[in-house]
C-alpha cells in the first residue's frame, strides 16, 4: 500500500524519492516499525527490542525502499 502512494507522489514532492528510495525505505522503518506496529498493538514497543532487531529492521526497510524505487523507475521508462 505505501508504494501506492510513494509511486505518483515521488514526482510531484520535491525531495521524496532522495537516494533513491533509501528516504522513503526509512520512513516506513519509522512509521511502521517504531510507532504503527506498537500502536496498534501487533509489536511489542520499541524499547523491548535490542539495537540490533531495529538495525536489522531499518536495513530491510532500506532495501526494500532501493528496491521499489528501481522497479517504479523500470516501469516509467517502459510507459
Amino acid at each position: 500500500m505505501p508504494a501506492m502512494l510513494y509511486g505518483p507522489l515521488r514526482h510531484h514532492v520535491e525531495g521524496l524519492d532522495a537516494g533513491h528510495g533509501l528516504l522513503y525505505g526509512l520512513g516506513l522503518f519509522l512509521a511502521m516499525d517504531e510507532i504503527v506496529a506498537p500502536a496498534l498493538a501487533l509489536a511489542a514497543g520499541p524499547t523491548e527490542y535490542p539495537w540490533q532487531a531495529h538495525a536489522r529492521g531499518l536495513v530491510g526497510h532500506l532495501v526494500l525502499g532501493v528496491v521499489t524505487d528501481v522497479v517504479l523507475d523500470v516501469l516509467d521508462r517502459a510507459g
